[in-house]
């Protein structure tokens, strides 16, 4: 069994066991089940496996080539002095041919050298879809912890709801509150139970999305924890001295080098060259013993020229073709270098303000519970208006709300600073 079975299997086996323990995932353990997720895995190395075999045809034409044919053949003739008699006989023959390299070295180099950037590319282009990959799950992360969210605050309103109910029922045949405060309570409970269904709605798509990406059957369940956590793997962010570049600049350099020695191949391809050549062949022979049989074997060798005169402009205009090709690259590389300047620095700014807003929305959302339970326990002294205790209750759903929108922008601009400092996502 080689390691990187036993990793598989090492994965897979804590997958099921987190999954299966209904255990509350976190955006670390998240982002370990999507890295064995199987089928964005196998989609991601398969491409990188086409890009690599494809890059073996950049240079292909300017290797030597070693061609061998055997052909044999068998037939009759009509036998001109007896008439109805057939002559039968065989003829066999082979060559084998070498045809060197082109004499036009500078056409060896560029294609080899766009061989080697061919590989790069294949390379950075598949962390670049990893990246991608991993920018989605942390999306729909960030998606699936909202409506948790938004569906535990539905949930708690609702349940204050029904206790505010009961308690509004029971004083107003006392004739402890007024009707007025009775039919308040009747549609706030009313209400709440209707947002906690659209809640839970919203909440089982999204996490049906995130389970989809990740590759767990829908008939397996998935939790996902609501704490707000800033640490972990995910959490170590990269310091601005380790800055590299992305993986879509990187990519983007790569392209104008790339492009820039196909031109070369395609430039070079209008001149003449000479390549040497060699030939063993044997033809025409009756017998098989003779058709191997080293005396009737015929040598060949020398130099050949080679220059296409006229081929319906077609060497032309992909020589044109990879020039424009070269100066797009360029031009794109030009355009992502400023996005990505200015883009760095709107991440770091926006990872620490984020974090900023992150504590005043914890404090915040203190302050208004505080708030709220103070104002509950008024309004049951008969001290505060049952209008005041509601207006606080939803002041304080919306600080909680606010809360895990901040903390969800946090995970994806850790995510996307972490991607414009080319490094790993996860």
């Amino acid at each position: 069994m080689t390691l990187k079975l036993k990793c598989i299997l090492i994965l897979v086996f804590l997958i099921f066991s987190l999954i299966g323990r209904g255990e509350e995932l976190s955006i670390d353990q998240i982002l370990e089940l999507a890295r064995g997720q199987n089928i964005e895995q196998t989609i991601i190395e398969n491409n990188y496996l086409v890009n690599f075999y494809q890059s073996k045809q950049v240079y292909a034409n300017t290797l030597p080539k070693l061609d061998f044919q055997l052909s044999s053949a068998y037939g009759r003739t009509q036998n001109q002095n007896l008439p109805g008699a057939y002559k039968h006989g065989s003829q066999h023959s082979w060559n084998l041919t070498w045809v060197g390299p082109s004499s036009n070295l500078r056409d060896f180099s560029s294609a080899y050298k766009a061989y080697h950037l061919s590989l790069n590319i294949a390379e950075k282009n598949r962390q670049f879809e990893q990246d991608r990959f991993y920018m989605d799950i942390v999306r729909k992360f960030g998606s699936s912890l909202k409506a948790l969210s938004t569906f535990k605050v539905a949930e708690k309103t609702e349940s204050y709801a029904i206790t505010l109910k009961n308690y509004t029922d029971l004083e107003h045949k006392n004739g402890g509150v007024s009707q007025l405060d009775k039919l308040q309570a009747d549609s706030f409970f009313s209400h709440s139970r209707a947002t906690v269904l659209l809640a839970k709605q919203d909440y089982k798509g999204q996490l049906a999305r995130l389970k989809n990406s990740l590759g767990i059957p829908k008939e397996n369940s998935l939790f996902i924890s609501d704490k707000l956590e800033e640490k972990g793997k995910y959490f170590e962010v990269p310091s601005i001295n380790e800055e590299k570049n992305s993986h879509s600049l990187e990519l983007a350099k790569l392209q104008v080098e790339y492009q820039e020695q196909v031109a070369d191949v395609r430039r070079n391809s209008l001149f003449p060259s000479l390549s040497l050549f060699a030939l063993a062949a044997n033809n025409g022979r009756d017998q098989w013993d003779d058709l191997w049989h080293e005396q009737h074997i015929t040598y060949q060798g020398g130099l050949q020229f080679n220059w296409t005169l006229f081929d319906g402009l077609k060497n032309t205009s992909q020589w044109y073709e990879a020039a424009a090709q070269k100066v797009i690259a360029e031009a794109t590389l030009h355009k992502q270098e400023m996005e990505r300047n200015l883009a760095l620095q709107e991440a770091i700014n926006n990872v620490k303000i984020l974090k900023e807003i992150l504590q005043a929305n914890k404090q915040s959302e203190q302050a208004a519970k505080l708030l709220f339970e103070q104002l509950d326990d008024d309004f049951r002294s008969g001290r505060a208006e049952l209008s005041a205790v509601l207006d606080s209750e939803r002041r304080w759903s919306l600080d909680v709300k606010e809360l895990y929108e901040t903390y969800t922008k946090l995970i994806f601009a850790i995510a996307s600073l972490k991607e414009l400092l080319g490094h790993p996502i996860y």
